[in-house]
């Protein structure tokens, strides 16, 4: 009786197509892999420019006496505060008075949008510097502020933030567009001092 095996033509034809279909699967899942990597990636850099606005949004909710004027040093807001409303008046700074970190008391609080390292930066009035909200993988684009109610014979501001940027990770990037409205709980009138 005679056993019939596989001659040796057969055993290299197998083994020269198992080899290449394992050599395709291994790009397919390396490239599934990278592709992945990057969009978590992609995720951490848009949820920086997300924390920033939410960043804002928070300390925004809580001030009081709104205004789109000049970020001159040593300005004070004496009631005269100014509308920017949309979608002509918009301008690229906010002022205002907000919580003061750890205290209680009000202080002035500044939030703009720097051309130059194309980020959003935030100012405490007693810090007296500039802090960078957004990291150099978020290129803001542009930062707009609208108020209307700054004046204080309004019963209730509404700020709205629209930002434009661009997310770089590695050798991809991607537009992004954030906007929000933020309606304070503090009404803003005569009553309402800050400290």
């Amino acid at each position: 009786m005679k056993q019939r095996g596989f001659t040796l033509i057969e055993i290299i034809v197998a083994t020269a197509i198992f080899t290449m279909v394992v050599t395709i699967a291994i790009g397919a899942l390396t490239t599934l892999n990278n592709t992945s990597r990057e969009a978590r990636a992609m995720r951490v850099v848009l949820d920086n420019a997300n924390s920033a606005v939410d960043a804002m949004t928070r300390t925004i909710r809580m001030g009081i006496r709104f205004d789109c004027g000049s970020l001159h040093p040593g300005s004070a807001l004496d009631g005269s505060q100014t509308d920017c409303v949309y979608p002509s008046n918009g301008k690229s700074d906010l002022r205002f008075y907000g919580p003061g970190g750890l205290t209680s008391t009000m202080q002035e609080v500044r939030f703009r949008f720097n051309p130059t390292d194309k980020s959003i930066e935030r100012m405490l009035a007693n810090s007296g510097t500039w802090e960078r909200m957004t990291a150099p993988e978020v290129e803001v684009t542009a930062l707009t502020f609208y108020v209307r109610g700054a004046t204080l014979d309004q019963d209730q501001p509404i700020v709205t933030i629209i930002m434009t940027g661009i997310a770089h990770v590695s050798t991809t990037a991607r537009n992004f567009n954030i906007e929000t409205s933020i309606s304070p709980r503090t009404p803003n009138s005569h009553l309402v001092t800050p400290v």
